[in-house]
């Protein structure tokens, strides 16, 4: 067996031996040098010179492979989209052409083999599909797996619209410790610092340097002589009672512009705000935007 067989793959195969196998339509060259199987027998004919320098992870160019056939794990299609972006072409429309599974394969053969370029577009990808909040326990998992801590971080916040029930039934068994609260851990995990975020900012003490509780414009239904409202809330119980029923769940601390919208009027504004500021503080002080903080460097 060749050198460059015993550095790749599960196995290689002699030319010989490509018995009921396809060939790539665009990747059958025919001054290749090294050629490929993928997990669904489709043969690869590509240039060693290319791999070396589109990638990281594959063996140099004098890598003689003696006329083997190398196998490797992954599957046509996949293999297909990676070759791409080895050669001077325009590369694959992949956020709009593939489906998220292809994309997440594609950037796992990248990290494997290491191809920089589709290393990099793979991740902007599952940004992309983050911000539609689809897919985010898998791009969790691919974030922490591979490094990308901003990337795991987004994911986790889109998580934490899920149920609790959901991301345990769902979330890979080694970061279910890092998400939940565990008992036999001293350090509270990522779930629980969110869970007592809330519970701090519901029980937040607004006592507003001003009052008009008991002014008659204050009263619910009243026209307010200064606030100009059919329903002033400048009672500091409304006000309250207005940011708690917007305060109900872990998520909500992800839109305290939702939270603290049209609540209370002018006569509370620096009080409320100050409110919103403390939750704020306390999301950036506990670090609970950052996932990654969480995890244990030594697992």
């Amino acid at each position: 067996m060749s050198n460059f067989a015993c550095l790749f793959p599960d196995k290689s195969v002699s030319d010989d031996e490509n018995i009921n196998t396809k060939v790539s339509e665009h990747f059958n060259a025919a001054d290749a040098d090294v050629t490929f199987q993928s997990s669904d027998r489709v043969l690869f004919r590509v240039h060693r010179m290319n791999l070396e320098f589109a990638s990281g992870g594959f063996p140099p160019a004098e890598t003689d492979t003696h006329g083997e056939t190398v196998v490797l794990s992954e599957d046509a299609s996949t293999l297909e989209l990676l070759f791409q972006y080895m050669y001077p072409n325009p590369l694959p429309d992949i956020q709009s052409k593939c489906s998220f599974d292809n994309i997440l394969k594609l950037g796992e053969a990248a990290e494997k083999y290491q191809v920089f370029s589709a290393m990099y577009i793979c991740k902007l990808s599952m940004k992309y599909e983050l911000k539609g909040k689809s897919h985010p326990i898998e791009i969790l998992t691919y974030g922490v797996k591979h490094g990308y801590a901003d990337l795991a971080d987004m994911a986790a916040l889109q998580l934490l619209e899920k149920s609790s029930y959901e991301v345990l039934s769902k979330l890979p068994t080694h970061l279910i410790v890092p998400w939940f609260n565990s008992p036999f851990r001293e350090q509270s995990r990522y779930y629980n610092i969110w869970e007592c975020l809330l519970y701090e900012a519901r029980t937040y003490n607004f006592n507003p340097s001003y009052s008009a509780d008991d002014a008659p414009w204050g009263k619910p239904g009243q026209k307010s002589k200064t606030c100009g409202k059919d329903s002033c809330s400048c009672n500091v119980g409304l006000t309250r009672l207005a940011v708690l029923e917007n305060l109900t769940i872990v998520s909500a601390l992800r839109d305290l512009d939702h939270v603290f919208k049209d609540v209370g009027c002018w006569h509370f504004r620096n009080d409320v705000a100050k409110w919103r500021n403390r939750i704020s503080f306390e999301i950036y002080q506990k670090k609970a935007d950052f996932f990654h903080e969480f995890l244990d460097p030594t697992e």
